[in-house]
């Protein structure tokens, strides 16, 4: 892994996040690459970086590295509103949902583990 630094700061801040969507089935194959890229343009925005994604029809996984600035209740927030309004915006099938994500998410620094871990987790906590 990378150590980062900014201007004040050396760091070295990952996470994994997973958001669940309000309705199952939601995700598709093309609503997941969209997402992917929406995900990567947001964190980039924040000076982060997506370093892995993966997705289910109801749910996504994602791996990011983040500068000390901002918390992760900021970019959760920000990741889960953006991408929804640009999810309904882009497909119409979408556009009916007065939100995309439910209000929950899992997060936990990433320390060494995997995303195989992080599924398992999830799956187990339920």
């Amino acid at each position: 892994m990378e150590i980062e630094k900014s201007r004040y700061a050396t760091y070295l801040l990952r996470a994994y996040l997973t958001f669940l969507t309000k309705e199952g089935n939601a995700l598709g194959q093309r609503e997941l690459v969209y997402l992917k890229k929406v995900f990567q343009e947001t964190l980039n925005n924040f000076g982060g970086k997506l370093i892995e994604f993966e997705g289910e029809m109801d749910k996504v996984f994602l791996h990011i590295g983040y500068p000390p600035k901002h918390s992760i209740a900021l970019i959760v927030n920000t990741l889960k509103g953006r991408s929804s309004r640009l999810l309904r915006k882009k497909f119409p099938r979408l556009a009916q949902r007065s939100g995309f994500w439910n209000r929950n998410y899992f997060a936990f620094s990433s320390g060494a583990v995997n995303l195989e871990k992080v599924k398992r987790i999830v799956k187990e906590k339920g």
